[in-house]
């Protein structure tokens, strides 16, 4: 019997509406072709590791949030900005993983 290690994706957040969504509304978002093309084999994570950039003043270059992966389904960007004018992204798939944010 093979035991699957967690995996932990680390999420890049290099603006602070991604940080706000999964904060406020505890979700994260990678394109539905990002992960066939580059994770594939290490999909689907049980955690995630949120790097804060620059943008994040005296919280960037650093993980100081990680969250427990709860659920994750997929959905269009229609779905995940429902006030975002419709234009030729709105009927991309992504991935959304639900959690809880903790601290680190």
């Amino acid at each position: 019997m093979t035991t699957r290690r967690g995996e932990v994706l680390v999420a890049i957040l290099n603006n602070v509406q991604d940080m706000k969504s999964a904060c406020e509304q505890h979700w994260y978002r990678i394109p539905v072709e990002s992960v066939e093309k580059f994770l594939k084999q290490h999909w689907a994570p049980e955690r995630l590791a949120f790097y804060q950039t620059k943008v994040f003043g005296n919280e960037a270059y650093a993980v100081n949030y990680y969250a427990r992966v709860q659920n994750i389904c997929k959905v269009y960007r229609c779905e995940l900005f429902p006030d975002e004018a419709l234009n030729e992204k709105s009927q991309r798939q992504y991935y959304q993983l639900k959690f809880w944010l903790c601290s680190g």
